[in-house]
């Protein structure tokens, strides 16, 4: 018997995401799913996707320090997913050197 957590039937899975698999002695196993960190998948140069990353995550980044990275995850709270990456440079302290910095990241 294979157990799968209810929100996971029917997700689909991200760049990222990790699905683990337990099997005990019987015949039983569970599966789960996690994320890589965003320091683990910039190491296997995973793109990124900047509507899942937290506060920590973009601190990560070069060039975003603690300010701008709360800026960045508040713009996404009150307006909405980023639509692309270059919709990032709605946020003000973003501009074309930071995208062009960020770029091999995403």
């Amino acid at each position: 018997m294979n157990y799968l957590p209810p929100a996971a039937v029917g997700r689909i899975l991200c760049d990222g995401d990790v699905v683990i698999v337990r099997k005990d002695n019987r015949e039983t196993s569970e599966v789960s799913l996690g994320k890589l960190a965003v320091s683990q998948m910039m190491l296997m140069r995973i793109p990124l996707d900047p509507n899942r990353m937290n506060i920590k995550d973009w601190e990560l980044l070069p060039g975003i320090g603690p300010e701008l990275a709360r800026r960045i995850v508040c713009d996404r709270q009150d307006n909405g997913d980023f639509s692309s990456f270059e919709a990032l440079e709605r946020v003000p302290g973003i501009g074309p050197k930071t995208l062009m910095a960020l770029r091999e990241f995403f």
